[in-house]
């Protein structure tokens, strides 16, 4: 069964001397990523019949550039995609609502075939999923820089408005 989960730091490694993120979301999502890969925050992506060699530095970097855009497009009972493009994993999913459940599509550019292809989750389940890991990115970022977690939308989803 689809999950997809950040488990939020609870510890920090040292912060770096004038870290500062960028002012573009995209981009300051991947240096965050840097930041939290120092941490013991974990990122975990289950399903299409496997466990995925996911880490946080680089995949979840990955996912976080799409989730905004994703959360939105679900929410509005549209379709959305999650690519994971960096070497090694290159997997896109593609969500489509279908009712009170969504359909995802799991699209594989290596070796790796998705076995099933397609999985099934109710709605409301899977907004919940997403957004949990929104909340985690947040609180995990608040704990490594505060200063960056006072931005939006990151300081929005620590306090659970995602």
């Amino acid at each position: 069964m689809f999950s997809i989960i950040l488990s939020a730091a609870t510890r920090a490694a040292a912060p770096e001397e004038g870290a500062v993120l960028s002012e573009d979301y995209e981009t300051a999502v991947m240096e965050a990523c840097e930041l939290l890969a120092e941490t013991d925050c974990e990122f975990r992506v289950r399903g299409f019949g496997a466990e995925w060699p996911v880490d946080v530095w680089v995949d979840l970097s990955t996912f976080m550039e799409d989730l905004p855009e994703v959360l939105e497009a679900l929410r509005g009972s549209a379709e959305a995609v999650s690519d994971f493009y960096e070497q090694g994993i290159q997997r896109t999913l593609y969500y489509r609502p279908e009712g009170d459940r969504v359909r995802i599509r799991c699209e594989s550019r290596t070796d790796w075939v998705p076995d099933p292809d397609t999985e099934w989750v109710g709605r409301d389940e899977l907004d919940r999923m997403l957004s949990d890991v929104a909340v985690a990115f947040a609180r995990s970022l608040r704990l490594v820089d505060p200063v960056a977690a006072a931005r939006e939308p990151f300081a929005s989803w620590a306090e659970g408005r995602v």
